[in-house]
Protein backbone atom coordinates (compact mmCIF):
# COMPACT_ATOMS: atom_id res chain seq x y z
CA UNK A 1 0.00 0.00 0.00
CA UNK A 2 1.20 3.53 -1.21
CA UNK A 3 1.21 5.94 2.17
CA UNK A 4 -0.47 8.61 -0.49
CA UNK A 5 -2.40 6.03 -2.30
CA UNK A 6 -6.10 7.09 -2.93
CA UNK A 7 -9.15 5.89 -0.45
CA UNK A 8 -10.06 2.55 -1.31
CA UNK A 9 -13.38 4.41 -1.60
CA UNK A 10 -12.72 5.40 -4.98
CA UNK A 11 -13.17 2.04 -6.84
CA UNK A 12 -10.10 0.15 -7.89
CA UNK A 13 -7.05 2.54 -9.42
CA UNK A 14 -8.61 1.98 -12.98
CA UNK A 15 -11.89 2.80 -11.57
CA UNK A 16 -10.84 5.88 -10.34
CA UNK A 17 -8.51 7.07 -13.82
CA UNK A 18 -12.17 6.40 -16.00
CA UNK A 19 -13.71 8.69 -13.48
CA UNK A 20 -11.39 11.56 -14.09
CA UNK A 21 -11.29 10.73 -17.72
CA UNK A 22 -15.19 10.55 -18.06
CA UNK A 23 -15.25 14.10 -15.92
CA UNK A 24 -12.45 15.43 -18.18
CA UNK A 25 -14.29 14.26 -20.95
CA UNK A 26 -17.25 16.48 -20.75
CA UNK A 27 -15.27 19.25 -19.46
CA UNK A 28 -15.30 18.81 -15.68
CA UNK A 29 -12.42 19.19 -13.67
CA UNK A 30 -11.15 16.68 -10.66
CA UNK A 31 -9.99 18.24 -7.82
CA UNK A 32 -8.49 16.17 -4.95
CA UNK A 33 -8.41 17.14 -1.00
CA UNK A 34 -5.07 15.64 -0.66
CA UNK A 35 -4.59 15.17 3.74
CA UNK A 36 -1.26 13.71 3.53
CA UNK A 37 -1.76 12.92 7.51
CA UNK A 38 -4.40 10.77 7.25
CA UNK A 39 -1.94 7.48 7.19
CA UNK A 40 -4.64 4.64 6.39
CA UNK A 41 -5.99 2.10 9.42
CA UNK A 42 -4.47 -0.87 7.62
CA UNK A 43 -1.14 -1.16 5.89
CA UNK A 44 0.10 1.24 7.87
CA UNK A 45 3.67 0.24 9.72
CA UNK A 46 5.29 3.36 10.62
CA UNK A 47 4.45 3.10 14.09
CA UNK A 48 7.17 -0.06 14.28
CA UNK A 49 9.62 2.01 13.72
CA UNK A 50 9.00 5.40 14.85
CA UNK A 51 6.39 4.80 17.62
CA UNK A 52 6.29 8.17 19.13
CA UNK A 53 4.96 10.18 15.83
CA UNK A 54 2.03 8.49 16.77
CA UNK A 55 -0.28 9.46 19.67
CA UNK A 56 -3.55 7.72 21.49
CA UNK A 57 -4.82 11.07 22.79
CA UNK A 58 -7.12 11.49 19.76
CA UNK A 59 -9.00 9.12 17.82
CA UNK A 60 -9.83 9.44 14.19
CA UNK A 61 -11.36 7.26 11.26
CA UNK A 62 -8.33 7.12 9.10
CA UNK A 63 -5.66 5.60 11.54
CA UNK A 64 -3.36 6.55 13.90
CA UNK A 65 -3.18 9.74 14.84
CA UNK A 66 -0.05 11.70 14.43
CA UNK A 67 1.46 13.31 17.25
CA UNK A 68 1.20 16.90 16.36
CA UNK A 69 1.38 18.51 19.59
CA UNK A 70 4.14 16.66 22.17
CA UNK A 71 7.74 15.81 22.66
CA UNK A 72 9.19 13.81 20.74
CA UNK A 73 11.82 11.34 22.01
CA UNK A 74 15.50 11.88 20.57
CA UNK A 75 18.06 9.36 20.44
Amino acid sequence: MGLFAPSRLYGTPDDFRHFVNDAHGVGIGVILDVVYNHLGPNGNYLRQFAPDYFTERYKNDWGDAVNFDAAIAVP
